[in-house]
């Protein structure tokens, strides 16, 4: 490809946008750290005192929000993407009925654990292709099926491993922000 800058087999943008990716959630962890800590301090409130704040309570609400949100994006991500239980089980490293509750609104993925990681990772996929083939499920999933030379590997068969689920994900998103 001729839009591809390559450099001893490594795509220089990719390289560039991964690190660029990582300093910043580095420093947005260290900023949220020092917020958490700073509001802890000047209200008096810490995690030991064992009262549960009214802060606590929304913050428990948030969570249990955040995970039905990203649930229901991860079976919609699925269904535009037209893939079997059997294929998001294996992305996600769930159970197949852990998948199907999942559809049917009895299981949501946990905040902190392994999958919701993934799942992340896997809607952040499905909105870049979205963005790239304009919505069209039909070119999302021809893509996910099609055999990559870039990737050197079928995407759909990459994502059903952590490292390849993530040089997916770094791989539409550079495609999406080409300039």
């Amino acid at each position: 490809m001729a839009d591809v800058f390559l450099q001893g087999g490594i795509d220089l943008r990719l390289a560039a946008f991964t690190a660029g990716r990582v300093i910043l959630e580095g420093v947005l962890t260290a900023i949220f750290l020092i917020r958490t800590i700073c509001g802890n301090i000047c209200s008096n409130k810490f995690p030991q005192t064992g009262r549960r704040t009214m802060a606590n309570h929304e913050r428990a609400a948030n969570t249990d929000q955040a995970e039905m949100v990203l649930s229901k994006a991860t079976i919609r991500a699925a269904d535009h993407f037209g893939l079997s239980h059997t294929a998001l089980s294996e992305i996600l490293g769930l159970s197949e009925p852990s998948i199907s509750r999942m559809r049917k609104g009895q299981y949501l993925l946990k905040r902190g654990r392994k999958e919701f990681e993934l799942a992340q990772m896997f809607v952040r996929t499905f909105r870049s292709l979205d963005a790239i083939t304009g919505g069209d499920d039909a070119s999302a999933q021809s893509w996910l099926l099609a055999e990559n030379s870039a990737l050197q590997a079928r995407p759909i068969d990459l994502m059903k491993t952590i490292r390849g689920l993530v040089a997916t994900a770094n791989y539409v998103d550079s495609r999406r922000a080409t300039i």
